[in-house]
């Protein structure tokens, strides 16, 4: 996009380009893969929680890249921290790719870009150095009985699987079956438990805080489809504003 010059100068600029557009001589302007990714840039990162039993998990936004396959959809990675602690134990880290698709729709009389008709296409564990499952060990420990406890931590042997057979019928009931996913420390096992209600929250996060962009009066070609624009729509490539 190009930056709106002040001035005499600025003006007669945004006058020729008007008149080019009243006479069908100007009929689109283009933004490109790199000026839409610059545009999310500073809406991140964003954060949401997910339900864990005597603890919390926590998706941290920090990355978002586009694509535009054409057919009027814009596709977006969200590269995602996702975090679970139990009794104040981190348990488990991973990074996440989830894409999402969408299409461009304009709303003139508030200048705003929309999206609308988003859908997630797929969520995948990133396999990088920052993946990471902790041993459940110290999390059992904590809920056993005293004298139980101690054993544990004075080395005397009680395994895992002993350990959840007393506390399944206790108030940790709930928290012991969800360490069940932890004993044979499948990252990818634990995302699978999780990604229903990733995928929710985050698609209910976008509902409540609807993806928009206000078009910039300070840059001109904004400007000048914000007062004259009728279409945006998702080409191969680019976004094409339609006059």
């Amino acid at each position: 996009m190009i930056r709106m010059e002040s001035g005499r100068f600025g003006r007669l600029k945004y006058w020729l380009l008007s008149l080019m557009v009243r006479l069908g001589r100007l009929r689109r302007v283009e933004m490109n893969k790199a000026e839409l990714d610059a545009m999310l840039k500073p809406h991140l990162p964003l954060h949401f929680s997910i339900s864990i039993p005597n603890g919390k998990g926590r998706i941290n936004v920090i990355e978002a890249t586009t694509s535009l396959p054409g057919d009027d959809q814009i596709q977006t990675a969200l590269l995602c921290e996702f975090k679970v602690d139990v009794l104040g134990n981190p348990l488990y880290q991973a990074h996440l790719l989830i894409t999402l698709c969408a299409s461009p729709t304009f709303d003139k009389p508030q200048g705003m870009l929309r999206a609308k008709n988003i859908r997630l296409l797929q969520t995948h564990l990133v396999k990088d150095n920052y993946a990471a499952v902790k041993d459940a060990r110290e999390v059992f420990t904590k809920l056993l009985p005293g004298p139980l406890s101690s054993m544990v931590n004075l080395g005397i042997d009680l395994s895992i699987s002993s350990a959840m057979s007393m506390l399944e019928n206790s108030l940790y009931g709930d928290l012991s079956q969800y360490l069940k996913l932890y004993i044979n420390g499948s990252k990818q096992r634990i995302l699978d438990y999780h990604k229903g209600q990733i995928e929710q929250q985050l698609l209910a996060y976008l509902e409540q805080h609807k993806p928009e962009y206000k078009l910039d009066n300070a840059l001109l070609d904004e400007r000048l489809f914000a007062e004259y624009g009728q279409q945006v729509r998702a080409e191969k490539q680019v976004l094409a504003f339609l006059f």
